[in-house]
């Protein structure tokens, strides 16, 4: 597993303040919350995406929480391919709190009282995990199916009001999702490019070479 230590050397290290914004942006991602006590956050992923996996491990053990050992997954899917994934478990009382602010009413839901904690290290996060680009459109897409259209209309207003990004909701058969036209892609992808670890950056290459482009020609013009 890479060494925290090691990850700082070409990512931010993380301050003990952030503890809250790192583990609500993997909770709004693919983390979740088992209901037991006390109460165990469940990490898991694909086997290609094991280094992104190890490095959101290390994130939670620098910030103090100990995980149980790292197991395997094997399965076959319906098109009779394998499946090899990793799952890891920190258990910890203060996830307690997550957990009730979260999970509260039976169902993952948008929270104020979590969102007001989410800082840009918590958001690419949840972008590393939810996140994709359409390289006809340009745009960044947030895929926010498990939340309600109210919810939907909330995280609009509240993307505005927090990072100054417009987002825009879009339908996809029953679900809802969020976009950034190219103007609010490019200053997420800003925002957030210090915090993604080189194995995740291919989900804003596109938007990158877009943005080395518009300074090239810039240059070119001066």
């Amino acid at each position: 597993m890479e060494n925290p230590q090691r990850l700082a050397k070409s990512l931010p290290v993380p301050y003990k303040r952030q503890k809250l914004s790192i583990i609500i942006g993997m909770l709004l991602g693919d983390a979740s919350i088992v209901k037991k006590y006390p109460k165990t956050l469940v990490l898991s992923c694909g086997a290609d995406y094991r280094e992104y996996f190890d490095f959101k491990c290390s994130l939670l053990e620098y910030l103090g929480f100990k995980g149980n050992r790292i197991r395997e997954m094997h399965s076959k899917l319906s098109n009779g391919k394998e499946y090899l994934g990793y799952i890891r478990d920190f258990t910890d009382p203060q996830f307690e709190w997550f957990y009730q602010k979260y999970y509260g009413g039976g169902r993952r839901h948008i929270n104020p009282a979590l969102l007001r904690h989410l800082d840009t290290f918590g958001l690419a996060l949840w972008f590393m995990d939810d996140g994709s680009i359409s390289t006809k459109t340009g745009t960044l897409n947030l895929h926010t199916d498990a939340f309600t259209f109210i919810e939907h209309q909330f995280l609009v207003k509240w993307f505005k009001k927090k990072f100054g990004l417009d987002v825009n909701i879009q339908k996809e058969k029953i679900y809802f999702k969020l976009y950034f036209s190219y103007p609010s892609a490019k200053k997420l992808v800003q925002m957030i490019l210090p915090y993604v670890p080189p194995i995740m950056e291919y989900k804003l290459r596109w938007t990158l070479e877009r943005i080395h482009s518009e300074l090239s020609d810039d240059r070119a013009q001066s």
